[in-house]
């Protein structure tokens, strides 16, 4: 299944609300799980397609593109913390927590019919991995990408407080 892990631009996806929470203090300090996560910033995406519709090596062939690291939610979160200036999280609730507040979050669900903030497929998406490699269109096409998630967030962070807060 493709999971959705390019951002920036006028991003309004799951990374943009992300970061709104965590600078509204609504996202919770989250732990380390281990999880690994690709990422792309909307214009090393746009670069890459440009080199792979000029350049002949191109031709028939299918590429990835992501900023050429893997990134746990912990370490994402981290990064939106720098981007926006804050301090890292002095605590940090275990993982067991979180699993215990999306299983209620699960049963209110059942009994109101309306989705919960944390549920276990929110979890689940906070800690599933999805790593991808653009190893291939860096050695065919000398593709590199020039927004590091750093950079890319501290723009959105940036754009934020020039917006009035929206991302």
């Amino acid at each position: 299944m493709y999971k959705r892990q390019v951002y920036g631009g006028n991003d309004r996806g799951n990374m943009a609300r992300m970061l709104e929470a965590v600078r509204r203090g609504r996202f919770p300090p989250f732990p380390e799980t281990g999880n690994q996560r690709s990422f792309v910033h909307v214009d090393d995406v746009v670069e890459a397609c440009l080199r792979a519709g000029t350049e002949a090596a191109a031709v028939g062939e299918v590429f990835l593109v992501t900023d050429g690291r893997f990134y746990s939610t912990r370490e994402l979160y981290l990064a939106m913390r720098a981007a926006l200036q804050l301090p890292p999280p002095r605590l940090t609730p275990p993982l067991w927590l979180f699993r215990l507040a999306a299983r209620a979050g699960d049963l209110f669900g059942a009994v109101t019919g309306r989705r919960a903030p944390l549920d276990s497929d929110t979890l689940a998406k906070l800690t599933d991995s999805a790593v991808y490699s653009s190893a291939k269109i860096k050695r065919l096409l000398g593709y590199a990408p020039a927004w590091p998630l750093a950079r890319g967030l501290a723009v959105a962070a940036a754009k934020m407080d020039d917006d009035g807060g929206a991302a």
